[in-house]
């Protein structure tokens, strides 16, 4: 395939192009229609011919289109001063955390309430995560609240039931795959939008990434063939990421925690030898290449709240308090509340 035209046009749009080709693909069949054999392998080549096209142009451009998308990153929050460049060999750059614990009725009314207005607990933290980088950076100079607020985000997908072959148990460890929130980079979030308006247009992004299999590959095709061990210093200093910074945001919904919360730690019956699992917390410091800030939300008995972070400390902890504090009350957000009102609301 031989594709011409100017570089910046070609890189704006042809990885999206392609990934459009690629996913737009009449490759799954509804039961009981009848399509001739050869049929379908013409479309099992073609798709693997899309494919290979694909991997290739990843693997290709993906330095410049990469190079890109950074020169054009500005955070919302600033980081730290201790946070280097990304060079070769890398520099660990420090990772502070922050931990909490919510309440049990407040997961709960929470989830019905989600379930009320048709739309994931996902889609939900997705605007908790905007108004807490909102409301952390609107004390900062150059913080404009006429104008749309945009948050580079980026959603951890797990991977260990979309998979052509999962296994049978639930295996302990990190099986994700990444896609941005583009809509909310590129277009950016009127506060005057209600907030489960927001929620449901960010679960129709959540959902339709899934189905964009080549764009979920992207990330890791660029990590394993690009920034490897083999990286040579002059690719790092050319891709100039500044503060090692690549977004603002990385969420990950972790979930309830899937395993037995009681273990006998031996055949008597005193409570003195019942082990009972009642908070988890995840974490990942991220030395290299991450985000401002990366925020997670598992739950056992109720929701489970940390955040790995590189910014300043007093940005850091309007972040966490306002994040922590916009999920507990979701059960309490009305229809007809908009983004503004969530955080009027809480009083932060």
């Amino acid at each position: 395939m031989l594709v011409t035209g100017d570089v910046n046009t070609l890189l704006q749009f042809l990885p999206t192009a392609l990934m459009r080709a690629f996913n737009t693909h009449p490759r799954v069949f509804g039961p009981g229609v009848p399509i001739a054999s050869f049929l379908l392998r013409y479309v099992a080549i073609q798709e693997a011919a899309v494919e290979a096209v694909m991997k290739g142009v990843i693997s290709l451009l993906g330095k410049t289109i990469y190079r890109s998308e950074m020169k054009k990153f500005q955070p919302v929050l600033p980081a730290r001063a201790d946070q280097h460049d990304f060079v070769v060999p890398p520099v660990s750059n420090p990772t502070s955390a922050s931990f909490a614990e919510g309440d049990p009725r407040s997961m709960t009314t929470a989830l019905m309430k989600c379930k009320e207005e048709n739309v994931t607990f996902g889609g939900a933290v997705v605007c908790a995560t905007l108004l807490a980088f909102y409301h952390a950076a609107k004390g900062l100079p150059d913080f404009d609240p006429t104008q749309p607020f945009k948050l580079v985000t980026d959603l951890d997908y797990n991977m260990r039931r979309r998979v052509p072959h999962p296994v049978e148990e639930d295996p302990v460890g990190a099986y994700v795959a990444f896609a941005d929130l583009g809509t909310l980079a590129s277009e950016g979030v009127n506060l005057k939008t209600k907030f489960w308006d927001l929620a449901r247009r960010v679960k129709s992004e959540i959902d339709s990434k899934v189905r964009q299999t080549m764009l979920l590959a992207a990330v890791p095709i660029i990590l394993d063939q690009r920034i490897n061990a083999k990286i040579q210093p002059s690719f790092a200093k050319a891709l100039n990421i500044r503060n090692s910074q690549t977004s603002d945001a990385n969420l990950s919904n972790v979930g309830r925690y899937p395993f037995a919360k009681e273990h006998w730690l031996s055949p008597n019956d005193g409570k003195e030898n019942l082990l009972k699992v009642k908070t988890l917390h995840v974490y990942n410091n991220i030395p290299h290449l991450g985000p401002s800030a990366v925020l997670w939300v598992s739950s056992v008995d109720s929701f489970c709240y940390s955040m790995g972070h590189k910014c300043e400390d007093d940005s850091a902890k309007a972040l966490f308090a306002a994040f922590v504090a916009v999920c507990e009350n979701i059960g309490n957000v009305a229809a007809e509340d908009t983004m503004a009102d969530v955080l009027e609301q809480l009083n932060l």
